[in-house]
């Protein structure tokens, strides 16, 4: 149990019920209610400690035990702060018809977690690459439109599928940090622009 600045209220995280089962809920108390809060990943814990941490702006959790007949931890975990990691789609993508159009997804990005860059819909082998920027632009490219620039990184695809992970390191200096990444592919059948096809932009902000 600590008391988080950022909620205004005291954070209260796993416990033992009663029967010994160890839970991985947390609810925050603002002297009237107990609501819920979500944390990723929900981890089971008892007898840990729970601090805030005013650098990093978010709740520390460290130790403690994930079962009764488990040992004891030395592993410590952000349970967020105000600064929340999202992960959004904006624009549409172009080419690949019929077979469809390419589809970027990504999981949140997490301080001190990797995130995960994930396209879809393009063809066998075509080699692909994956764009960033800190700002989102837009360029029309005859049917198409290139959201970002900056490429960093091109592979090949499996099956239509192609993947690209960074890892994000654990700082309260990263908190808030937006990127755009888009992901271009080679277009054999010419129904992109300039031989490429094009997904649509994801909006990333790093955080809890």
């Amino acid at each position: 149990m600590a008391w988080d600045w950022n909620r205004q209220a005291i954070v209260l995280h796993g416990g033992i019920e009663h029967g010994g089962s160890y839970l991985s809920n947390t609810w925050a108390w603002d002297g009237v209610d107990w609501t819920p809060i979500t944390t990723t990943p929900a981890i089971p814990r008892a007898w840990h400690r729970l601090v805030f941490d005013e650098a990093g702006g978010g709740l520390m959790m460290h130790a403690g035990r994930d079962s009764s007949a488990g040992p004891q931890l030395s592993s410590s975990w952000w349970l967020g702060g105000a600064s929340l990691a999202t992960a959004t789609s904006f624009g549409s993508g172009c080419g690949l018809i019929p077979s469809g159009t390419p589809e970027l997804s990504t999981n949140l990005p997490y301080v001190g977690n990797e995130s995960f860059l994930k396209l879809e819909g393009a063809n066998p082998a075509s080699p692909c690459a994956f764009l960033f920027a800190s700002a989102p632009t837009s360029i029309p490219l005859g049917p198409c439109t290139l959201y970002l620039q900056d490429s960093i990184a091109t592979i090949p695809t499996i099956s239509g599928v192609a993947g690209a992970a960074f890892p994000i390191a654990m700082g309260p200096h990263l908190l808030s940090t937006a990127l755009e990444t888009q992901a271009i592919t080679v277009d054999p059948t010419g129904t992109g622009a300039l031989g490429l096809a094009f997904s649509q932009g994801q909006s990333l902000v790093v955080g809890y």
